[in-house]
């Protein structure tokens, strides 16, 4: 395989986690609408999304 498939391939996976995390920050972003969740709530979500480790094995 040459040069430019794997710039292709490259430039395609970091294309797609760009639209994974905006369709993530959307979803989050609606919990504020979501009944029951105050801002507390959606503050500890958001925190604990910013300081989860997902290399770490979480079982």
């Amino acid at each position: 395989m040459n040069a430019d498939y794997w710039r292709g391939f490259r430039d395609g996976q970091e294309h797609e986690r760009k639209k994974a995390a905006q369709v993530l920050a959307f979803y989050i972003e609606t919990l504020r609408e979501v009944p029951g969740i105050g801002e507390k709530t959606y503050q500890k979500i958001v925190q604990h999304i910013n300081t989860v480790s997902i290399t770490k094995n979480n079982n």
